[in-house]
């Protein structure tokens, strides 16, 4: 059975669990105190007035720390919608595959079907040609032939080349009946297959 691979999806989905991994990191590296460069090389000079009414380092962290998980909730929630935007997408792949595969599998019975049939027609048709060559024979073993020999030469060679056709024909129809039996227990494998990715996909639904 192969394996859905969506184009763009996966991707998508790849790079945002990387970016949630890290979001936690980075949210520990801003918050921790004393973390990156000091406070006083990254404060920009201001006057004592304007520092008093400035919030201080401690009380910007809970602040940060609400954006960052606010953040987090949004793409985890995209990370959501897309992998069940995923699984749909999935679904119809397996649906469309059920679909082909039937219609393949009905039309390969339908020719083993027909194989089948004229298989059967050319083992009637030898089984008589046999019986007639037999009968010949006997008829000449016991005097009961009255035809001339050049024509019962004649006869036996027809009969001859008319059976080694009919067994020709029936040794390339039990080929072609072969591989379409093993191409059927193939198809019915990957059906089965198929089948169960589709009731996996609904049941996740």
């Amino acid at each position: 059975m192969q394996t859905f691979r969506s184009p763009k999806a996966p991707r998508i989905l790849r790079a945002l669990r990387s970016y949630l991994l890290y979001l936690p990191i980075c949210c520990l590296t801003l918050c921790w105190p004393g973390s990156g460069a000091p406070v006083e090389a990254q404060e920009p000079a201001t006057s004592p007035a304007a520092r008093e009414g400035s919030p201080s380092p401690g009380e910007a962290v809970p602040s940060l720390e609400a954006s960052l998980a606010q953040l987090n909730h949004t793409l985890e929630r995209i990370v959501e919608l897309l992998e069940a935007q995923a699984d749909v997408q999935q679904l119809d792949v397996g649906m469309k595959r059920l679909d082909l595969l039937s219609g393949r599998l009905e039309r390969s019975e339908r020719e083993l079907r027909g194989l089948q049939a004229t298989r059967s027609s050319q083992e009637a048709e030898r089984i008589r040609l046999e019986e007639n060559l037999t009968r010949a024979r006997r008829l000449v073993e016991t005097g009961d032939d009255d035809s001339s020999e050049e024509e019962r030469q004649s006869y036996f060679r027809e009969l001859d080349r008319q059976l080694v056709r009919v067994r020709t024909e029936i040794a390339d129809l039990e080929g072609q009946i072969a591989r379409l039996e093993n191409e059927i227990t193939g198809l019915r494998s990957d059906l089965r297959g198929w089948q169960d990715f589709v009731d996996r996909r609904l049941g996740g639904l």
